[in-house]
C-alpha cells in the first residue's frame, strides 16, 4: 500500500517541479501516506529519482517569477482587477484590486469567477477559445453582472504569450471605479456636481451637442458651464484640459500608496548604516522612544497591521523589526564570517544607536532558533528571550498532532526522508512566490477558522506578503537557511540562555504539537515559562492583541 502511495507522490512531486500550484496537492499525498497502517516500511528509496529530477529543475527555474517581469509591471500598474490566466483556466498572476475583490488565488481556477457572462457563456471556455483562434490579438469584451451584488462591469480578455505560453490577460472594468475618480476631480477643482458630470462626459469623448443630448439641456447651458470649467482647471484649451484632469485622475492609481503612509503613522522604515560600510533594514513601531523589543523577522512577521501597532504605542512599546543577515536589504555575512556573529553584531548595533542598555529580544517562528542562537552573546543586555513561535529542537519535532497540512507534511519529511524535507522547503518558497500569501497562509492555518477568516483580511495578507518580500529579496538562499538551522538539536542554545525564556502559543494554534511544546518547556522549566493563550491560534497578535501586550510587559519587567 505503502508503494502505491508512494508512487502518487513521486507523480505529484514531478508535477509540482514544474507547476508550483500543484503543491498543496503534494502536501495532502505526502502525508497520505503516513495515513496507512504500514508505515514502517522505509521510504527513502522510493523518492530518489523523484526528488533529485525535482530539484533539478527548482535549481534551473529559481525563484523566477511565473509570469514574465514585464507582464507583471503591467499588471500591477493597473487599478482595476486584472489577471493572468493559462490555458487550462488556472489563475497564474492577479494585481492588488483583484486580490481584494475577487473569489479566488493564485493557483486557484477561474471558473469561481464571481460574475456571470450576459451570454451565458463561462469565462473558462471564453478564455479557451480566445487563445485558440487563429488571430489571437483580438481583444475579446464581455458584459458580466456580479453574483452577489448585481452589478454590472465590462470583462475584457487579452491574448498573449508569455513564458513561451498561451495565457490570457483578463481586466475587470468595474464602473463603480469611476465614481471615485469623478469625486476626486471635483474636489480637487471645486466643481458643482453638474460641472464635475459634464468634465467626465468630454473625457468619455464627447463634444458640446453630445453632451448637451446625454443631459437633456441646451448646447448653450453647456457651453457655459464648460467655459466655468476651464476656468476653474486653469486650461486655456481643450486638450490642455483633458491633459490636466487625466494627469489627476492617475494620481487616483499613486493613491493606495500614499494611503498606505496614512494608514500607519506609528511605523518607521531605515537602513541603518554599520561601520565598514555594512547595512541593516530595520521598522519600528509603536512608541518610537519606549521599551525596546528587537523581533528578528522571519517569512511570516515583518511588520503588523495598524491597530496593533497602535497597541504597542499605547503601551510604551517600541518595536524594532531586524531583517537578519540576507533579508530584506540587509547585507549578508562577509565571507567566512559566522552568520550567528554577523546577526549579534548587527543586533548590538541597532541597540546602541538607538540608545538603549536593554532590551527583550524576540523570536517569530523560524526566526526564533536564531533568538536561541544569539541570546548568549547579551548576558547583561537582556530583560528576557521572547519566543512567539511553536519552533522546537529536532528530537521534539513529529509531526503527528499537528493539524496545519504544511507543517506536519515537513516535520514527517525532517524524520522520515532527508530528502523529501529538503525539497519541500524548496517547492514551498516557489509556491509560495507564486501563489501569494493569502492562500498560502489559509493552506498553512487550515484547521482554526478564527485565523483563517482574519487570513482573508487584506489588512493581514498585505502584512505577509511584505514578509515574503523581505524574505527572497536576495534570493532564496537565506529563508532556506532558516531550515537549516531549525533541523538541528540546539537544545543547549536553550540551557545556555543568560535569561528567563517566556515561550507563547495559541491554545488552538494548528501548525503546533501542544503535547510536544509542554515536554520541551517541562523539562527546561527552570529557564523556560510557557505561556498558553485561551482561544488564540497562529495569529496572536492580532486576534488576542492585549493578552500578548500585557506578556511584552510582563518581559519587558
Amino acid at each position: 500500500m505503502v508503494k502505491h502511495q508512494m508512487a502518487s507522490v513521486t507523480k505529484t512531486l514531478r508535477e509540482t517541479a514544474t507547476d508550483p500550484f500543484r503543491f498543496d496537492d503534494l502536501v495532502d499525498k505526502w502525508n497520505a501516506v503516513f495515513d496507512l497502517e504500514d508505515t514502517d516500511e522505509p521510504i527513502e528509496a522510493h523518492l530518489a529519482a523523484a526528488v533529485d529530477e525535482t530539484f533539478h529543475v527548482i535549481a534551473d527555474q529559481g525563484t523566477s517569477d511565473v509570469v514574465d517581469p514585464r507582464l507583471r509591471q503591467v499588471l500591477n500598474a493597473l487599478t482595476h482587477a486584472s489577471f493572468v490566466v493559462r490555458a487550462d483556466g488556472i489563475v497564474v498572476a492577479m494585481n492588488d484590486a483583484a486580490i481584494a475583490s475577487m473569489p479566488f488565488d493564485p493557483g486557484d481556477r477561474v471558473s469561481d469567477f464571481g460574475y456571470w457572462l450576459d451570454r451565458g457563456e463561462g469565462l473558462p471556455e471564453v478564455i479557451a477559445a480566445a487563445l485558440n483562434r487563429r488571430n489571437a490579438s483580438d481583444v475579446i469584451l464581455r458584459r458580466a453582472v456580479q453574483d452577489k451584488t448585481n452589478r454590472t462591469a465590462t470583462i475584457a480578455i487579452v491574448p498573449t504569450t508569455d513564458r513561451q505560453e498561451a495565457r490570457a490577460l483578463v481586466f475587470v472594468i468595474d464602473p463603480q471605479w469611476r465614481d471615485e475618480v469623478k469625486t476626486m476631480l471635483g474636489q480637487a477643482y471645486e466643481l458643482t456636481a453638474a460641472e464635475t458630470g459634464i468634465l467626465m462626459a468630454f473625457l468619455d469623448g464627447n463634444g458640446i451637442k453630445e453632451i448637451a443630448k446625454l443631459r437633456g439641456t441646451s448646447e448653450a447651458t453647456v457651453r457655459t458651464q464648460f467655459h466655468t470649467i476651464m476656468n476653474k482647471t486653469g486650461a486655456r484649451t481643450q486638450a490642455e484640459l483633458m491633459r490636466n484632469t487625466i494627469a489627476v485622475s492617475q494620481f487616483f492609481g499613486d493613491a493606495e500608496k500614499v494611503a498606505e503612509v496614512a494608514r500607519h503613522p506609528n511605523r518607521r522604515r531605515f537602513t541603518m548604516p554599520r561601520a565598514g560600510g555594512r547595512s541593516v533594514d530595520l521598522t519600528l513601531s509603536g512608541d518610537l522612544s519606549g521599551r525596546l523589543v528587537v523581533a528578528i523577522a522571519d517569512a511570516t512577521l515583518f511588520t503588523h497591521p495598524e491597530p496593533v501597532e497602535q497597541a504597542f504605542k499605547e503601551a510604551g512599546i517600541c518595536m524594532a523589526i531586524l531583517c537578519r543577515p540576507g533579508f530584506g536589504s540587509t547585507d549578508p555575512p562577509s565571507r567566512g564570517q559566522d552568520y550567528l556573529t554577523c546577526l549579534s553584531e548587527d543586533v548590538s548595533a541597532v541597540v546602541k544607536q538607538l540608545g538603549y542598555e536593554k532590551f527583550v529580544l524576540m523570536g517569530h517562528n523560524t526566526s526564533s532558533v536564531f533568538a536561541y542562537g544569539i541570546a548568549a552573546q547579551f548576558p547583561d543586555g537582556l530583560h528576557r528571550l521572547f519566543i512567539k513561535s511553536t519552533l522546537l529542537p529536532a528530537p521534539y519535532l513529529k509531526g503527528d498532532r499537528v493539524r496545519s497540512p504544511w507543517a506536519r507534511a515537513l516535520m514527517r519529511g525532517l524524520h522520515n526522508s532527508p530528502r523529501m524535507y529538503n525539497v519541500m522547503i524548496y517547492s514551498a518558497i516557489r509556491a509560495w512566490k507564486a501563489m501569494g500569501s493569502r492562500r498560502m497562509l489559509l493552506m498553512q492555518l487550515r484547521g482554526f477558522a478564527l485565523d483563517t477568516d482574519w487570513a482573508k483580511k487584506p489588512e493581514v495578507y498585505k502584512e505577509y506578503e511584505a514578509a515574503m518580500q523581505k524574505t527572497l529579496a536576495q534570493g532564496t538562499e537565506h529563508a532556506v537557511l532558516s531550515f537549516e538551522y531549525a533541523r538541528r538539536d540546539w537544545t543547549d542554545c536553550v540551557r545556555n540562555c543568560p535569561v528567563p525564556i517566556e515561550v507563547v502559543r495559541g491554545e488552538h494554534d494548528p501548525s503546533s504539537d501542544p503535547v510536544a511544546i509542554r515536554n520541551f518547556c517541562e523539562n527546561h522549566k527552570s529557564k523556560i515559562t510557557l505561556n498558553e493563550i485561551p482561544g488564540a491560534g497562529y495569529l496572536t497578535f492580532i486576534t488576542h492583541t492585549n493578552q500578548m501586550i500585557r506578556l511584552l510587559d510582563k518581559a519587558l519587567g
